[in-house]
């Protein structure tokens, strides 16, 4: 019994609920992830939409950012960068879906900051693609991230 409990409260963390075309959206979001932690243009662009957007949030204060500058700006950023959401909740619509998600994100091995993430992307080709990312950035008033500690 006690073996069963503690199984059944892994799996909203597993995935095991997620359907294949959740697992797709959220693989898309992953590549973008994959991309900002080995700084590379070619995943940031296979994950994202020719008119990808970002819009940066700290409290009053918001920034728009370009598909171009965005991918610029990580590959000029040598740090190690790690980004990890949980909890998603997905939304898919035909050809539309979002994600919603809590995050933190580790600059060379130290907690930097946490927040939302918001994702929308678009279905193209087959393959679902970014089309914008919003995020509070938040340095304070973090909880602790049910992954546990980042793994070296």
């Amino acid at each position: 019994m006690r073996s069963t409990f503690a199984l059944l409260l892994l799996l909203p963390l597993s995935g095991f609920a997620q359907t294949k075309e959740e697992k797709d959206v959220l693989a898309a979001v992953q590549l973008m992830f994959d991309g900002m932690a080995a700084h590379s243009a070619e995943k940031l662009m296979a994950a994202t939409s020719t008119s990808a957007q970002f819009v940066a949030t700290n409290g009053d204060q918001s920034r728009l950012i370009t598909r171009e500058a965005f991918v610029k700006s990580n590959e000029s950023n040598k740090s190690a960068a790690l980004e990890r959401i949980w909890e998603p909740k997905v939304r898919i619509r035909g050809t539309i879906a979002d994600v919603w998600a809590e995050y933190d994100y580790h600059r060379d091995g130290k907690f930097d900051h946490c927040g939302i993430d918001a994702f929308q992307l678009v279905r193209e080709a087959g393959a679902w693609k970014i089309v914008s990312v919003m995020w509070t950035s938040e340095k304070e008033g973090c909880k602790p991230s049910p992954l546990g500690p980042p793994k070296p």
